[in-house]
């Protein structure tokens, strides 16, 4: 709060103010804001399905440049989902993408996709216990038959790791 110090003829001659310094709890909630502008990823979970968010956002002049003449990542990754679907490839179900663009230029972009389910990456099977020496010779083949079938469909898969099969 702030109030006038008047001296004898009723003219101010100062102010005396009192504040709480709320500049840490700014910090935080602009910290705060910028993580969730800045989210990548995200998961939203209804009764009916599992909903997977993922954007992406054009961090440079290059991207902006690059993404005027090829399709941005979202939408090539929507591509590819829908080409799994129509080969037979099993994958989460591909439902919207979203551009933003200023005068053509991408500014960032947007896939949803539905989960598949019940579903874990490889790389977290892997982990949970060892496998035996049949399993192991299992899981090698339908690997071997995985990439084989997205050989035979003409996906090419940049990244291809334990991560990102399911």
């Amino acid at each position: 709060s702030d109030h006038a110090i008047f001296d004898r003829n009723g003219r101010v001659v100062e102010y005396q103010s009192v504040g709480k310094d709320t500049t840490e709890r700014r910090l935080a909630e602009q910290d705060l804001r910028s993580i969730l502008y800045n989210m990548q990823e995200v998961f939203y979970r209804t009764d009916e399905a599992e909903l997977f968010i993922k954007r992406y956002k054009c961090r440079s002049l290059w991207d902006t440049v690059k993404y005027f003449f090829f399709p941005s990542k979202a939408m090539a990754e929507w591509r590819n989902l829908r080409r799994f679907e129509e080969k037979g490839i099993p994958t989460s179900a591909p439902l919207a993408v979203a551009e933003k663009r200023t005068l053509r230029l991408l500014r960032e972009s947007c896939l949803v996709t539905e989960s598949l389910a019940p579903a874990e990456a490889l790389n977290d099977y892997l982990l949970k216990a060892p496998l035996t020496p049949a399993r192991r010779q299992q899981l090698g083949r339908s690997l071997g038959r995985l990439v084989r079938k997205l050989h035979d469909a003409n996906v090419f898969f940049r990244d291809l790791h334990a991560g990102n099969i399911l």
